[in-house]
């Protein structure tokens, strides 16, 4: 998710059938509106509850106050305020999309999964049929993670599109989707013991993208893996897993 295009849909989708109410919910309004131009998401939220108060029917109140717990790294909030946004909205792709992610914060991978599956659904999106490569891969449903790696790797629709993979310790690389998606794929692979499959996708991901650090890395850990073997010397080292 874009978090510039998520902070400005903040600011309007309160307003959204904000004039029928003026009258009634004007001072929370500005209260909003002034908080929201210092990034004060706690005065902001209060406002929001305020105003929910006043119109629970009212579901785009909601919606609100869901971003702005997602803003403010809430993720436990987001899941909840989210949920129940969705069961008057299911087709919510914002509000989905941040309740996925504040899933997958809390390692929650099931629930993160699920929602993405609903996205992708939605969206046919191969950024989205990623995501939910990777939450089967971290729930070791390796068969499956595979099957859905190599229908991103077919789709031209992921020929175009990027992703942002972290690394820990504040590392992050903007890669192709495709070549991420051949990365994880290789990753599967290796837990699959198809170590041959999975050397010649992080050489094909490594082709995409020739700086990609956790291909590099990966083919490294397969080359030695395959060496160890060869010498009988002991045990194969885990293949880098990240996002």
């Amino acid at each position: 998710m874009k978090t510039k295009r998520m902070l400005s849909i903040l600011f309007s989708v309160l307003f959204l059938h904000v004039h029928a109410q003026q009258s009634d919910i004007g001072h929370e309004i500005s209260i909003y509106k002034n908080a929201m131009q210092y990034a004060d998401y706690e005065a902001a939220k209060n406002a929001v509850y305020s105003i929910i108060e006043k119109h629970p029917e009212n579901n785009s109140y909601l919606d609100t106050l869901t971003r702005l717990y997602f803003a403010m790294g809430a993720n436990n909030q987001t899941i909840m305020a989210g949920n129940t946004c969705l069961k008057k909205d299911s087709g919510n792709k914002d509000i989905m999309e941040m309740v996925a992610i504040a899933n997958a914060n809390l390692s929650r991978h099931m629930e993160s999964m699920e929602m993405y599956k609903r996205l992708q659904a939605k969206t046919h999106s191969p950024y989205f049929a990623y995501q939910v490569a990777f939450h089967e891969y971290r729930l070791n449903n390796y068969e499956e993670s595979s099957k859905t790696l190599e229908g991103i790797v077919l789709d031209a629709a992921a020929d175009s599109q990027y992703i942002t993979i972290t690394m820990g310790q504040d590392r992050s690389q903007r890669v192709p989707l495709k070549a991420a998606a051949l990365n994880l794929l290789g990753v599967v692979q290796l837990q699959l013991h198809q170590d041959d499959k999975a050397k010649n996708n992080f050489d094909a991901a490594l082709k995409l993208q020739p700086d990609f650090v956790l291909a590099r890395e990966n083919k490294a850990i397969a080359d030695k893996a395959e060496e160890e073997k060869k010498n009988n010397t002991g045990q194969v080292p885990s293949p880098a897993e990240k996002k």
